[in-house]
């Protein structure tokens, strides 16, 4: 079994943690309400009076889940 590790997430993984809302959006039949794109993400999660953050849960190099905090 790979191990896994718990990180905060950073700008830089603005795709990836919108790949993880479209996909779920997508299970929820609602793919079609994600508008926001990665710049967007960016601005809104990591701005500095930012109140929504996110972790990345990653088994070796690959994000397996994305918990996000309010």
């Amino acid at each position: 079994m790979t191990p896994f590790t718990i990180r905060r997430a950073e700008a830089c993984d603005a795709d990836t943690i919108l790949s993880f809302v479209r996909k779920l959006a997508r299970e929820e039949k609602a793919g079609h309400e994600v508008e926001a794109d990665s710049s967007q993400l960016v601005k809104t999660m990591f701005s500095g009076d930012s109140t929504c953050h996110a972790v990345i849960c990653e088994e070796g190099e690959r994000p397996m889940a994305l918990p996000f905090i309010f």
